[in-house]
């Protein structure tokens, strides 16, 4: 039960860092599918939080944002 609200609480943060950088782009979900060849369903489903993506995913959705992934444990 933790480990999956722990989960979503990260596909959330996620969602919105992603969301958030996108939209102060002022780059469309649909432009940004295009930019990346990632289905705008995808997109929109990451964007959400509803789906979990690799990391090679949000790799391929911030090189389109033009940004760099960095992991850090804490």
């Amino acid at each position: 039960e933790h480990e999956d609200a722990e989960a979503d609480s990260i596909c959330y943060e996620l969602a919105n860092l992603l969301q958030s950088t996108r939209k102060k782009l002022k780059i469309s979900q649909k432009e940004l599918s295009k930019i990346t060849g990632i289905q705008q369903s995808s997109i929109s489903k990451i964007e959400s939080g509803k789906y979990n993506p690799s990391i090679l995913l949000i790799q391929r959705i911030a090189d389109g944002l033009g940004k760099k992934v960095i992991i850090r444990l804490e």
